[in-house]
């Protein structure tokens, strides 16, 4: 196996781990303990024991694979130094001193964001490894529906008390989906983020069977950030797929530029303080505490804080439900710089692989700004659930292969064989989701 092959196993490999790490010890605690909403102020729902250990046993695997990653590469002379690491470090290294200064020691979770960081880093693999997180996310929806039809006790939205939430914003007559995790709105982010991976799967037939049910567990969620997420996606990605060269290049940056700057916006121009179910509220709030101290923020366990002594961002405001507002809150105008940094080296990154694989970065970052718009997808201390499918994609694009070679999407021997008929068919070995839209408007 040469070095760029084992360099993509290896990355394969991380995705599951990371992914085993998040889901099994859910699934686990799904399966052998009570589930219901729980406020903030409410105490939570204790793991059990099977699913304590799972959770302990599955973290210290990745540690370990992380750390065998690293020891791998630094064996093999194969790092290359790159000041884009400092790059994606920055926003967690901010924060993390920003706690420290006022005495909040990071937890285990907050490791595990420099430490994906750095063994991506070494190991610069290519992004086609990044078609496991589809293939993941597509074992997370088929996990989701199963529960929601077989157990729905367990895999849908309830009360303490055991019936059915079922909020004015539900679409599925049959209440509101949550799989293993214990929201819609968690669950929807794991599957939405995931899920512009197929973008890099091999064939289209494999997309389907990906795309299809979880795009159907996401409407279930009734999750409208994450919905919304989705449509983009689509809108973006069928943009990006009659274009190619600059055109390709002009259209995915006025994308991921438009997203990104509602991120910012949306929060300061809502009024209402009802507005995105009190989402404007929690905004007005976060914001009037963080104006005590702008520069530097509150720290990251802030909306922790509060809630052990008021209720005043509502019973379930466990962050900011904006990735802007959480932001200022954590870390000020510094972590907001930080981040700003991190988000356009990435963007630029994004532009620059090949004309193939931008199909998959460039609507994965207009996916993950849609997702910040009400919720907070992006953790650097925090949001461990999240770690598989934006800490991993984001530094696959950052730090992937320096490769002059398209990426290896092989397409069927007759299809190969046919011949070009048309200024459309000869564009349709165009990998990624371009290629898939050339199928659907060819009847393929």
């Amino acid at each position: 196996m040469n070095g760029t092959r084992a360099r993509t196993f290896i990355a394969a490999g991380l995705i599951w781990v990371a992914w085993s790490a998040v889901i099994i010890p859910r699934l686990v605690q799904t399966l052998t303990a009570p589930k219901y909403r729980t406020g903030i102020t409410a105490e939570p729902i204790p793991y059990s024991a099977l699913a304590s250990f799972a959770d302990r046993s599955f973290t210290l695997v990745l540690f370990g694979y992380l750390a065998a990653v690293f020891v791998y590469m630094a064996l093999s002379r194969s790092i290359e130094p790159r000041m884009t690491i400092v790059v994606f470090l920055l926003p967690w290294a901010t924060l993390v001193l920003r706690d420290l200064y006022i005495g909040d020691q990071p937890d285990i979770a907050a490791i595990v964001y420099p430490a994906i960081a750095l063994a991506v880093w070494a190991l610069s693999p290519r992004l086609a490894a990044l078609r496991h997180l589809a293939y993941a996310t597509g074992v997370t929806a088929a996990i989701s529906l199963a529960l929601g039809w077989a157990a729905p006790d367990k895999g849908l939205y309830r009360s303490v008390g055991g019936e059915l939430i079922r909020p004015d914003k539900q679409i599925m007559p049959w209440g509101v989906l949550v799989g293993p995790v214990t929201s819609g709105n968690n669950l929807a982010q794991l599957l939405v983020l995931g899920l512009p991976a197929i973008a890099l799967v091999q064939t289209w037939r494999l997309r389907a069977l990906i795309f299809i049910p979880t795009s159907f567990a996401i409407v279930w969620t009734a999750s409208r950030s994450s919905i919304v997420a989705l449509g983009v996606f689509i809108v973006v990605v069928s943009a990006m797929a009659f274009f190619r060269g600059r055109g390709r290049l002009i259209v995915a940056a006025m994308a991921m530029a438009a997203t990104a700057v509602v991120v910012v916006a949306l929060p300061l121009l809502t009024e209402n303080q009802q507005a995105f179910t009190n989402r404007g509220y929690i905004w007005a709030m976060s914001l009037e505490a963080w104006s005590d101290n702008p520069w530097s923020g509150l720290g990251s366990g802030w909306y922790d804080e509060i809630a052990a002594f008021q209720t005043a961002l509502n019973g379930y405001a466990f962050h900011g439900h904006n990735q802007f507002i959480q932001t200022l809150v954590a870390g000020g105008f510094f972590l907001a710089a930080a981040v700003a940094l991190h988000m356009i080296a990435t963007g630029v990154a994004a532009l620059r692989v090949g004309e193939r694989q931008v199909l998959f970065a460039a609507p994965y970052l207009c996916v993950l700004a849609v997702s910040c718009y009400l919720e907070v997808s992006m953790g650097y201390v925090d949001r461990f659930a999240f770690v598989p499918v934006t800490t991993l994609p984001l530094a696959f694009i950052l730090f992937r292969e320096l490769e002059r070679q398209p990426l290896d999407v092989r397409v069927s021997d007759d299809r190969a064989r046919r011949p070009a008929t048309s200024g459309a068919a000869s564009r349709a070995g165009d990998a990624g989701v371009g290629e898939w839209c050339v199928d659907l408007r060819q009847g393929r």
